[in-house]
């Protein structure tokens, strides 16, 4: 008994089914840019390919969480600029109310500015925010910034702790700062002093944390 069969027609089907699959795999490759796409062109590979797929895109995003807590920074260093003008203008109106070349008068006029200033500051300290966390009043819990991507904390975690920022007006010490008689206004330019010390200490500080991250 003979079977009839087309031996060319075979062999040219099994060399079309050869070729379609390579070029089905080279089409693959050039459309998504990598030479493994599934775990038949290369199992271990795979593996190794897919384990640094998942450090590189967790290292993109630490970058970002690195760039957030800079942002962060940046917001609370705008603030602390602001509060320091403030200040410098409250020593600036102190030294003048301190000198008999004005009456008191005119320090009641000096007095009712440098009341307003006070009150910018606490708005200032209350308002300066990250989304709903406020940053310099001293309420705000410390903050741990994700910047390595792997879990131990002592390599990969960058803590920046902005109670250490507190500069409302009791913290600064300008609560009582009154410039309507000329001792008030004498006594108050060693407690503005402070106060800039203070702010200085609270912006080196966060520089440090900035220029770390």
């Amino acid at each position: 008994m003979r079977i009839t069969t087309n031996i060319s027609s075979i062999n040219a089907q099994r060399n079309f089914a050869t070729n379609h699959r390579a070029q089905s795999k080279s089409l693959a490759q050039l459309a998504s840019g990598q030479r493994i796409n599934i775990a038949a062109d290369d199992a271990a590979g795979l593996a190794i390919s897919e384990n640094l797929k998942s450090q590189i895109r967790s290292g993109q995003q630490a970058i970002r969480n690195t760039n957030d807590g800079i942002s962060l920074s940046e917001v609370a260093e705008g603030a602390f600029n602001e509060i320091n003008n403030i200040v410098v203008r409250l020593r600036e109106l102190g030294v003048q109310a301190a000198s008999d070349t004005i009456g008191d008068t005119e320090r009641g006029y000096l007095n009712r500015e440098t009341q307003q200033l006070k009150l910018e500051i606490d708005r200032i300290a209350s308002v300066t925010t990250w989304t709903s966390t406020k940053l310099l009043d001293g309420t705000a819990p410390k903050f741990d910034l994700q910047v390595g991507i792997f879990a131990n904390p002592e390599e990969n975690v960058i803590s920046f702790d902005p109670a250490e920022n507190n500069v409302k007006l009791e913290a600064l010490g300008l609560s009582d700062v009154d410039y309507s008689q000329k001792e008030g206004a004498q006594s108050a330019l060693e407690v503005v002093d402070n106060a800039i010390n203070h702010l200085n200490g609270c912006r080196s500080n966060l520089g440090a944390i900035q220029n770390r991250l």
